[in-house]
């Protein structure tokens, strides 16, 4: 049997911690899973793992088997010369006699790669400083490798991102990338540098120890007892990756080379950069040394590398950049926080980052410089890196309105050097509603951090005239046809098509947006319907006609106002200007200001909150599709979308919210959730006179599991009936 492990420590060691606690996974499915995937583990595959560390001179913590009767858990004693991952880059940053054995680190990544290793994340390494002043790495967990997934596991590997490093152990590794994706960012930091010749050292080193003797040894010491068929799959599986270690290297070398990062030291460096042909060289020296030394050197080529980050840290640096080439490889020297000094001959594909207030440059020569305030640029993240994801979000619903609907999202983000929380999104939708067969499509994209922390970004977007949008009239006590006339007398057949291009800032005590937008409208001509009816609606001439807009948007949210403890207020100001570009009298000012507040009580079970938003449009000839609308979606649940349309509106939504975290299906563990709510809100036309208030109320539940689905349901009851609406939405 494998050594037992309990659910807290199987939640961890599968990286699923943050999804569950040990409470919601009992009883369930997942449980199961958890122990199936335990006891499809090899036996004693720690004592294995070592074993195999011991015969490539890796430090190791020698797990030792114990009686039954015992607690069959590792107990792992550290002293206090061991470091954690963040001591030892502080170490390293801060001593320039003191380097990192990256060989070594190599070579128990490439064990990690042979043994199917997958739960050590980098900060599961411990680090020691040898008498040779080297930095060398040793891991402390030697637990599920060689493992198989079936049931749940392998069905969530297959339709989940962040479960797809639990690939089953065989000859081949299926997709490098998703097994190592808790490891990328930190390997790039630490072994982009190594060049390809050092990482065939290291496999002609681990091939040449590990032979088939050596693995035979090493299986056919553990207890006769457990030596079995599997122990002979597990000999050929382990020759197998040993074999073909080559082609593993090749490939994980391919996969984080492009980006090469260098980091210097917290004291004053001076950091030379030669690039000649399709080569770069750095050198980095110690200042109060000279250029006698250098403390780091490198040789890149263009061949096998996209781009260079160096980091100066915090010591006062100067960088010099010499040489010319049309192959250059591109640069970023970023600065840090002290005050530093640039010196560059031909600066053509060179990029200077550094603080605004303590930046000298004595020749930049068309480098390109990029000075910013924002600690998140200039510092040092081990694990950030230059990549990229993909996720694919569909989702479904229905209401009475738009009938059942699916969609789905296609969301591409880029990772680059600015990561604003990234660099570029690019994200692509597309909803079809049955009710009506109309459908929306829509583009967004953004570009972190284009001009002082702001963000710019745009959009597309197109609706088609079966769309629904709804339309009674101008007031607040407009009649419903419904019983009578049935639902489409009040749909409004437009197609919308709309562009949009503006900047954004989150900072972390506010949002702003501000964008430029062109909006063209065409609400079709249909027979029967409430538009048509020349009876109860008197249109324009050119109420048919194609309108086209011209305006701003933009709003502004302070966050987390707290007057109380616990007790959050997130205030927030909408304006839309609209210009009708045929009559510019016609223009329309939009002003929404709004209120959220959250207060959580008993231990965060119950949450209250609450929505207050007030709107007012200024000007005259309001299109309703410009309108304060009222309904469904907005404001009163219970009501049908845009059921009241006029010049202002206001209304408030209340939720009293139970957070249920122990319900268990038989699948897998769901957080849960019910609420009750509360809505009251009205609208306002001019010459109309009205004092009704309209209310509903309703109950609801909420349920998500894992990362993969995220479900509401909600009933809520006006004047006008049980309106219900349900939303789920599906996360790869």
């Amino acid at each position: 049997m494998p050594i037992a492990q309990s659910i807290e420590s199987l939640l961890k060691q599968t990286q699923l911690d943050k999804s569950y606690v040990v409470s919601e996974v009992k009883g369930t499915e997942l449980e199961k899973s958890l122990k199936e995937v335990e006891q499809l583990s090899f036996p004693f595959s720690s004592c294995i793992t070592s074993k195999l560390a011991e015969k490539l001179s890796l430090q190791t913590n020698n797990p030792v088997l114990v009686s039954n009767n015992e607690q069959l858990h590792q107990l792992i004693t550290l002293d206090d010369e061991l470091l954690s991952t963040q001591e030892m880059l502080s170490i390293l940053h801060k001593n320039t006699d003191i380097k990192i054995d990256r060989n070594t680190y190599l070579r128990y990544r490439l064990l990690s790669f042979i043994t199917g290793s997958f739960n050590t994340k980098p900060n599961g390494y411990v680090w020691k400083v040898t008498t040779e002043q080297k930095i060398v790495p040793y891991t402390n967990s030697y637990q599920n490798q060689y493992m198989n997934f079936d049931g749940t596991y392998k069905l969530l590997s297959k339709l989940v991102k962040s479960y797809q490093h639990l690939e089953s152990y065989s000859s081949r590794i299926k997709n490098i990338k998703n097994v190592s994706q808790k490891f990328i960012g930190f390997d790039v930091n630490m072994l982009s540098v190594l060049p390809y010749s050092e990482w065939e050292k290291e496999v002609e080193v681990i091939q040449e120890l590990l032979d088939d003797t050596t693995i035979k040894e090493i299986i056919n010491s553990l207890p006769k007892g457990i030596l079995s068929s599997k122990t002979e799959e597990l000999f050929s599986i382990l020759k197998a990756r040993i074999l073909n270690l080559d082609g593993i290297a090749t490939e994980y070398y391919n996969l984080i080379s492009p980006n090469k990062i260098i980091v210097a030291t917290n004291e004053n460096n001076l950091i030379d950069v030669t690039r000649k042909g399709e080569v770069t060289s750095i050198r980095i020296y110690n200042e109060k040394d000279g250029k006698n030394t250098p403390i780091q050197s490198y040789s890149f080529s263009s061949v096998d590398t996209d781009e260079i980050w160096i980091y100066g840290l915090k010591g006062n640096d100067y960088f010099e950049v010499s040489g010319t080439s049309k192959k250059s490889i591109p640069l970023k020297l970023i600065g840090g926080s002290n005050s530093d000094k640039y010196e560059i001959q031909n600066g053509e594909k060179v990029i200077i980052i550094d603080n605004k207030y303590q930046t000298f440059v004595v020749e930049k020569d068309k480098a390109k410089l990029h000075l910013s305030d924002e600690k998140y640029i200039t510092a040092y993240q081990e694990e950030k890196y230059k990549h990229h994801v993909n996720s694919i979000k569909p989702k479904f619903g229905a209401n009475p309105d738009d009938g059942l609907f699916i969609g789905v999202v296609d969301e591409y983000k880029v990772l680059s050097f600015d990561q604003n929380p990234f660099t570029i999104l690019h994200q692509v939708s597309a909803n079809l509603y049955l009710g009506t067969l109309g459908f929306k499509l829509g583009y967004y994209g953004e570009r972190a951090n284009v001009y002082k922390g702001f963000n710019a970004f745009g959009g597309l977007g197109y609706q088609s005239s079966n769309y629904s949008t709804n339309f009674f009239g101008f007031g607040n006590e407009t009649p419903n046809f419904d019983d009578n006339l049935k639902l489409d007398y009040n749909r409004i057949r437009m197609s919308t098509f709309d562009v949009k291009l503006g900047v954004l800032k989150k900072e972390k005590s506010f949002d702003v947006s501000a964008n430029l937008f062109f909006e063209s409208v065409k609400i079709d001509k249909t027979a029967d319907r409430f538009v048509t009816s020349e009876t109860l609606f008197f249109p324009s001439s050119d109420f048919f006609d194609r309108k086209n807009y011209v305006g701003l948007s933009g709003y502004y949210q302070y966050k987390k106002i707290s007057l109380l403890e616990d007790l959050i207020i997130l205030p927030k100001v909408d304006l839309k200007v609209s210009v009708d570009i045929n009559e510019f009298s016609k223009t329309n000012v939009a002003l929404q200001p709004s209120l959220y507040l959250s207060h959580p009580m008993y231990g965060d079970k119950i949450t209250f909150d609450a929505t207050i938003s007030y709107k007012h449009i200024f000007g005259s000839d309001t299109p309703f599709f410009q309108a304060a609308n009222l309904g469904g979606s907005t404001g009163l649940r219970g009501y049908r979308n845009q059921r009241f349309t006029g010049q202002s509106l206001f209304y408030t939504s209340t939720n009293l919210k139970w957070h249920i975290k122990e319900l268990k299906s038989e699948v897998l563990p769901l957080q849960f959730g019910i609420l009750g709510g509360f809505d009251v809100g009205r609208v306002w036309q001019e010459n109309v006179t009205s004092s009704q208030l309209h209310t509903d109320f309703g109950a609801g539940f909420w349920l998500q599991t894992a990362d993969l689905i995220k479900a509401e349901l909600q009933a809520f009851k006006g004047d006008e009936g049980l309106r219900f609406s349900i939303n789920i939405a599906i996360g790869f």
